[in-house]
């Protein structure tokens, strides 16, 4: 998958929350890691990318699917519909069962019969040890549980790319653990995956290519264990001796 930023800007009334990134990655994506200091524009970044918010100015294109400010709502809908996603919130449906939140997209977006919809969605929650769970209402589920059964409801249709949006924020120690093991096993079973953390440990076990972002403006991007291990600016220098400090 490539992946390509030209002059990339997004502007919220008057403030900047991407200020003109440039990036082109080719080739296999695999696990790519946004890092950097909250508010620095990874989750704008984010949107972008899975066309849920169009650019100010400037192109995001991941193979051919563009995003740029004259890029029609019917295409960017299109472009959502192909990839899964994952955010900071659990946003599951309060008053539908956990297999329920996975067959119902299936079957409204993605066009599943109800049976195909029902096989497929208890088989995401089987994949992930949830099947005893199925009947069960988001308030009736721990947190990782219903993170977990967000990440099933995420991958169901067969996305090419996983976007994540600080996927565990909400979550206590034991419960991060859950989640991310998960996405560990996705990675490792050839998803792609596009994700923001602030858990700097799991970021440097997973990722193939680390993007720093701060002040809305790539820092530093290349290689997961070179950027970790040998940060080449000093802002990146300077983010990594902090956060990973006691780690």
């Amino acid at each position: 998958m490539q992946l390509k930023l030209e002059g990339l800007q997004k502007r919220y009334g008057e403030q900047w929350a991407l200020r003109g990134l440039d990036l082109d990655l080719d080739g296999d994506l695999g696990s790519l890691v946004l890092i950097g200091p909250s508010g620095g524009g990874k989750s704008t970044l984010l949107r972008i990318l899975g066309s849920l918010e169009t650019p100010t100015a400037g192109t995001a294109t991941l193979d051919s699917q563009r995003n740029a400010p004259d890029v029609d709502e019917r295409s960017l809908r299109a472009v959502r519909r192909a990839h899964g996603y994952l955010f900071q919130s659990f946003n599951l449906f309060p008053h539908l069962s956990a297999l329920e939140n996975i067959t119902l997209p299936l079957e409204k977006v993605h066009g599943r019969d109800h049976d195909e919809a029902k096989e497929r969605a208890f088989g995401c929650l089987d994949r992930f040890q949830l099947a005893e769970h199925a009947h069960k209402r988001p308030a009736e589920l721990s947190g990782g549980q219903q993170q977990r059964v967000g990440i099933a409801r995420a991958i169901a249709h067969e996305p090419r790319l996983l976007i994540l949006d600080e996927p565990t924020s909400a979550l206590d120690p034991e419960m991060t653990a859950e989640v991310l093991e998960v996405i560990r096993q996705l990675r490792e079973s050839g998803q792609e995956i596009i994700l923001s953390t602030h858990e700097m440990g799991f970021a440097r076990a997973v990722a193939d290519h680390v993007l720093f972002l701060a002040d809305g403006q790539v820092g530093e991007h290349g290689d997961g264990a070179h950027v970790f291990e040998q940060p080449a600016t000093e802002a990146a220098q300077r983010f990594l001796s902090k956060v990973m400090h006691y780690r």
